[in-house]
């Protein structure tokens, strides 16, 4: 699905320079939490030596920042960031306890027109659920809600859980769908045209 969301306000930036890795964190979490001189922080903090440049950003000075600098930043979020094995079955990840993907897509291509590592400079761009509103939380008042309350309110949220494409390349939030739509979608990216990612989920949910 790629229609534009104009339901509910979402956080979104655009694109600026090459922070793309900046604005997919931010728009990850929905603030505007990280900022260039705490992701430069992070990148002085991963190669202390004082040189010509930094390996992980942009010699410039305009973002273009590296994989690691991202998995230390959702750190301070107390979050990491897991890459995803493409080996694997994305069917089989629990999504209400990821806090979002970033995928590294080639930079000048749309999702439908990915490129092979390492050709190309790639992208980075968020997605992320978001729970709708505008129906009662089930009740969990009867006997039998009581019994298995956390399986209700599971089913609930995953029934009013919906996925957006957050790319700062594009004008605003993009609505994929549902879990359904998600796994179909992040499927063709990763299988069939290329792309690399992120699973970002809470520390406390990781090898449990």
């Amino acid at each position: 699905m790629d229609t534009r969301s104009s339901q509910q306000k979402i956080y979104h930036e655009v694109q600026h320079r090459q922070f793309c890795a900046l604005h997919a964190l931010n728009n990850l979490y929905g603030e505007s939490f990280f900022t260039k001189k705490s992701l430069d922080e992070i990148c002085e903090r991963l190669d202390p030596q004082k040189g010509w440049g930094n390996p992980h950003r942009s010699f410039f000075g305009w973002g273009n920042y590296d994989v690691n600098v991202i998995m230390v930043a959702v750190q301070e979020k107390n979050c990491e960031a897991i890459w995803f094995d493409k080996r694997s079955d994305l069917s089989n990840l629990d999504l209400s306890e990821v806090v979002g993907f970033i995928l590294n897509i080639p930079n000048d291509y749309a999702l439908g027109s990915f490129l092979k590592l390492p050709l190309g400079r790639r992208h980075w761009i968020s997605i992320r659920p978001i729970v709708t509103s505008g129906s009662p939380v089930p009740s969990q008042s009867s006997q039998s809600a009581q019994s298995a309350p956390s399986k209700a309110m599971d089913a609930f949220r995953e029934s009013k859980r919906m996925f957006y494409n957050l790319d700062s390349k594009s004008k605003g939030p993009v609505l994929i769908g549902n879990d359904s739509a998600v796994i179909s979608f992040l499927r063709e990216a990763l299988n069939s045209k290329g792309g690399e990612m992120l699973v970002i989920v809470p520390k406390d949910k990781v090898n449990r």
